[in-house]
C-alpha cells in the first residue's frame, strides 16, 4: 500500500508531464488483501489552479469499494454490498447484530457509562411478544442474568398520529394482553414495522412506549402511579434492550419504517470493472436524523442505548461503540454520513482528589469538575429540543440525569428527582440541578444567540430556579412547512471555565479550557457565599387551593401549623459538596457563609439552625430556602454584546481561532447615581424593564465580568447576584435573571439580610 509521502512527489511529477490542457491527475491508494482495509480505495484528485504559480493541492477525495461478501476481521465486518430494492434484514440487519453481540463483549453490552445498571423490574413493566402479538409482563429483576430475554426498545417521533393509533390504558389492559391484532384503533404503523423487523433479527420481545406504558386517560380509570414507575427507569429499559431501533425521517408514528413496509428510491453507483468485479462508490446517507433528533425524549432514548439500528431516508445504518456499519459498506470505508452517535462520556475517578488548588497568593481556587463539564453538555443539548407536553421537561430527561449522577456518585446512596428522599443527602438532583454542585447549577444562563429567548412554561409547577420552568422560543424564521432541515435551537447554557489570555491592547481574551490542549482542570473563578435549605415534603397536588389541606390530611394528627422542617444542602449547607481532602476549606468556606448571615466578622458560631419561616407558608420541595443579604438597584438595557470564545489554533504555531461568537442579552445594573457597577443577564430578554428599583439576592462571589479591559484582576471582587421579583404576599421570589456586580457597589448600596423562598 502506498502512503501519502510517495503520493505527493509521484503526482507532482506526473502532473508535471501532462500537457498543460490536462493539469489533472489521480492518486489511488489499493489496499492488500492482508490489510485490514483490504477492498479500500481511496481516490485522490490532484490539480493546479488558475492563478500564477498555483501549487498543486488536492481538489477532491473520495473511497471507493470492491464489492464482496462480509468477513469478520478482528470483531469488524469488511464487505461491499449491492444494494437490494428494499433494506435486507435478515442478511445485514441480523448479521449486524449478531457480530457484535458475539465479538463486542463488554464494550457493546455494557459501555462505561453502565456502570452495573439494574435491569427494569416491577409489574408494571411490560414488552411486546412479538411471536404471539400480546402485550407481557416480565420481572427482568427477578431473573439470573443469563435468563433475561433479550428485546428491542423503538424510539420514534409520536406526533399527533401516536395519541390517535393503539395506546395501552388501563381500560384495554386485559385485552391487549390477550392480543394485540384485530385492535381498534390499529397500531400505528411505525410500531407495526418495528415488531417485524424484531422478529426478523431474531428477537422475541420489543419495548414500545405507547404499547408498554400506561398512557394518560382523562376519560376513564388511570394509573399515574404505574406511568411514573416506568419513566423513572428510562435508563434500565433502554440500557438493557439489545438494541434501539430508530425511525429517524418518521413525522409521526404512522410514517413507518421506510425500506420495510415500503419500497424507497435508494440510488447507488456501481460499476463493473471485470467479469464480477464490482467497484461501490458510497451511498450517499442523509447527514442528519431528521425531527427525531430534534425531539426532548429522544435524546436520553439515543444516548443511552448500547446498540442503534437507525432507519433514515430509505437506508438503514448500525450504530454500537466500534462504529457505524451501513448497507453497502462499513461507516469507516464510506469516509461520509450517517452522522456517529455521540455516546455518553465515561467520568474519570476523582473521588478522594481535591478540587481546590492554590493561587499564587496562596488564596484556594476551585476547579471544575468533570462532571459539572459532561452535565453542562448535556443541557445543552437537552434544552434546546421540542416538547409536546411541557409538564415532561424533567421526565424525559431523568434518565440520563440519573446515569450522569451515579458514574459520578458510585459510593454514594442516589436520592430521586425532586429532592423527596431524606435517606440521600448526597448525589441527587434537586429539580434538574446537582445538589452536589448547586451554587453553580444555578448560575444557568438562557441561550446566547439571535432570535432565541426563553420563556416561563405555561404551568407553574416546576420552580423558576430551575432551567426545568422555562423553554426556548422558536426562531422567528423556523416554520415546519417550508423548512425541510429540522433542527435543535440552542439550549441554556454556563459560563464555560477559561484561560486568561489576552488581545493585542491587554484586555481579557477567553480561551476555552476544555479545548487549549491543558489536561489541568479548569478554574471556577467561583467561591460559594450562602448556605441553603430545602423542605422534603412533597408539594401539594396540583389544582389544590392554598389552605384547603385538612389536619387529618397531614397524618398522624400533626396540626395544620406544623413547625417547617428544613435540611441543609450537602449536610452542611454550601451548594458545593466537596471530598475529605478539602475537609479544612470547607470549614472555612462555611465560616464566610456563617459571618455573611450573622453579620459577625470574628469568632462565628461553628453552625447555625436553618433560617427562621413564618408558620403558614406552604414550603415544599420545590423551594430554595436561605438567609442572605438582597439590595436594590435600577436596570438599563443596552443593545446585545457579543463575546468571543476562542481555542487554539488547529495549525500548530498560528495562535488562536474563534471557536464561538455568543449574542449576550443583558442590562446594565447602575447604582443611585446612575454608574454602571453590574450587569444582568435577564432569563426572558423580551420581556421589558422599567426604570424602577428592583431587588437582587446575593448567591457567591466571581473574579471576571467576561470583557475586561484589563486581566490583571486580584481576587473575587464581583459578587453573583440573582434578579428577582416577590409574589404579591412577599413571601416567595421568583428568578427573572443572574448576573454580577461589584462588591463596593454592593456594600455600597446597604443591603439587607434577610431569609429568602425562592
Amino acid at each position: 500500500m502506498a502512503s501519502v509521502g510517495t503520493i505527493i512527489p509521484t503526482v507532482t511529477s506526473l502532473v508535471a508531464n501532462l500537457d498543460a490542457k490536462l493539469p489533472v491527475a489521480v492518486s489511488i491508494i489499493i489496499h492488500n488483501a492482508n490489510d485490514k482495509d483490504a477492498g479500500l480505495l481511496n481516490i485522490d484528485v490532484w490539480g493546479y489552479g488558475n492563478a500564477p504559480r498555483a501549487p498543486l493541492s488536492r481538489l477532491s477525495t473520495f473511497n471507493l469499494r470492491i464489492a464482496s461478501s462480509y468477513q469478520s476481521i478482528n470483531g469488524g465486518l469488511q464487505y461491499g454490498k449491492l444494494l437490494r430494492q428494499d433494506i435486507d434484514v435478515e442478511e445485514d440487519c441480523k448479521m449486524w447484530l449478531d457480530n457484535c453481540l458475539e465479538h463486542h463483549g463488554q464494550d457493546c453490552d455494557e459501555p462505561s457509562w453502565w456502570n452495573e445498571l439494574q435491569p427494569p423490574s416491577g409489574p408494571h413493566f411490560r414488552l411486546i411478544d412479538v411471536y404471539t402479538m400480546r402485550i407481557v409482563q416480565i420481572d427482568m429483576a427477578n431473573l439470573r442474568k443469563q435468563d433475561r430475554p433479550k428485546y428491542a426498545a423503538l424510539s420514534y417521533v409520536w406526533g399527533a398520529a401516536g395519541s390517535q393509533a393503539l395506546n395501552l390504558h388501563v381500560r384495554n389492559l386485559e385485552s391487549l394482553s390477550a392480543q394485540l391484532e384485530g385492535q381498534m384503533p390499529p397500531i400505528a404503523k411505525t410500531i407495526r414495522d418495528a415488531i417485524a423487523v424484531t422478529g426478523r433479527l431474531g428477537l422475541q420481545y420489543i419495548w414500545v412506549d405507547s404499547l408498554c406504558i400506561i398512557q394518560k386517560d382523562d376519560r376513564y380509570e388511570d394509573d399515574p402511579d404505574a406511568r411514573k414507575s416506568q419513566i423513572e427507569q428510562m435508563d434500565s429499559i433502554f440500557g438493557h434492550a439489545a438494541v434501539t431501533l430508530v425511525a429517524a425521517d418518521g413525522l409521526d408514528a404512522e410514517a413507518g419504517l421506510c425500506g420495510i413496509s415500503t419500497r424507497p428510491v435508494r440510488n447507488q453507483i456501481a460499476r463493473g470493472i471485470r467479469p464480477n468485479v464490482n467497484v461501490l462508490l458510497a451511498v450517499k446517507y442523509n447527514d442528519t436524523y431528521g425531527k427525531w433528533d430534534t425531539r426532548a425524549w429522544t435524546l436520553q432514548e439515543k444516548l443511552l442505548s448500547k446498540r442503534m439500528l437507525i432507519f433514515n431516508g430509505g437506508y438503514a445504518s448500525y450504530h454500537c461503540q466500534h462504529g457505524v456499519l451501513r448497507e453497502d459498506m462499513p461507516g469507516s470505508h464510506a469516509g461520509s454520513g450517517p452522522p456517529q452517535i455521540s455516546w455518553v462520556s465515561s467520568l474519570p475517578d476523582d473521588s478522594g482528589v481535591s478540587k481546590i488548588k492554590r493561587a499564587w497568593d496562596g488564596a484556594p481556587v476551585l476547579l471544575r469538575s468533570p462532571f459539572f463539564t459532561e452535565y453542562a453538555k448535556l443541557l445543552a443539548q437537552y434544552t434546546g429540543r421540542d416538547m409536546t407536553d411541557s409538564r415532561d421537561s424533567l421526565n424525559a430527561v431523568m434518565g440520563l440525569l440519573k446515569v450522569l449522577e451515579k458514574m459520578a456518585n458510585t459510593n454514594r446512596p442516589q436520592g430521586t428527582l425532586g429532592g423527596t428522599n431524606a435517606q440521600a443527602p448526597l448525589g441527587h438532583t434537586l429539580y434538574g440541578l446537582p445538589e452536589k454542585y448547586l451554587d453553580l447549577a444555578l448560575l444557568w444562563h438562557p441561550p446566547a444567540a439571535k432570535g432565541v429567548h426563553l420563556t416561563k412554561r405555561a404551568h407553574d409547577y416546576l420552580p423558576s430556579w430551575s432551567w426545568a420552568a422555562w423553554e426556548i422560543g422558536k426562531d422567528p424564521d423556523y416554520h415546519p412547512d417550508t423548512k425541510k432541515k429540522y433542527h435543535t435551537q440552542p439550549g441554556v447554557r454556563f459560563e464555560e471555565p477559561f484561560w486568561v489570555s489576552t488581545q493585542d491592547d491587554l484586555s481579557l481574551k477567553k480561551v476555552i479550557a476544555r479545548k487549549a490542549g491543558n489536561k489541568q482542570p479548569a478554574e471556577e473563578r467561583f467561591k460559594p457565599l450562602v448556605m441553603w435549605y430545602r423542605s422534603l415534603t412533597p408539594p401539594l397536588p396540583q389544582g389544590t387551593l392554598r389552605g384547603s389541606q385538612s389536619t387529618a390530611d397531614l397524618g398522624n394528627g400533626a396540626a395544620a401549623e406544623a413547625p417547617l422542617a428544613l435540611v441543609p444542602v450537602n449536610g452542611h449547607g454550601l451548594g458545593l459538596a466537596f471530598d475529605p481532602a478539602d475537609e479544612e476549606e470547607l470549614r472555612r468556606f462555611k465560616e464566610d457563609a456563617i459571618k455573611l448571615r450573622t453579620g459577625s466578622a470574628s469568632d462565628p458560631p461553628t453552625d447555625l439552625a436553618p433560617p427562621s419561616v413564618p408558620t403558614g407558608i406552604p414550603i415544599d420541595n420545590r423551594h430554595l430556602v436561605c438567609e442572605t443579604q438582597v439590595a436594590r438597584f435600577r436596570l438599563r438595557v443596552t443593545k446585545p454584546r457579543q463575546e468571543i470564545l476562542w481555542k487554539p489554533s488547529a495549525k500548530r504555531g498560528k495562535g488562536l481561532d474563534v471557536d464561538t461568537e455568543l449574542i449576550i442579552h443583558e442590562a446594565e445594573i447602575l447604582d443611585s447615581s446612575d454608574t454602571v457597577v453590574g450587569r444582568v443577564i435577564p432569563t426572558d430578554h423580551q420581556r421589558s424593564l422599567s426604570s424602577s428599583l428592583y431587588d437582587f439576592i446575593l448567591l457567591s462571589e466571581s473574579q471576571y465580568w467576561g470583557d475586561e479591559d484589563r486581566v490583571d484582576v486580584s481576587g473575587l471582587p464581583l459578587f453573583n447576584v440573582m434578579f428577582v421579583e416577590w409574589d404579591t404576599r412577599g413571601e416567595f421570589a421568583t428568578r427573572l435573571g443572574v448576573g454580577k456586580v461589584q462588591k463596593s457597589a454592593w456594600w455600597a448600596a446597604q443591603p439587607t439580610t434577610e431569609v429568602v423562598i425562592l
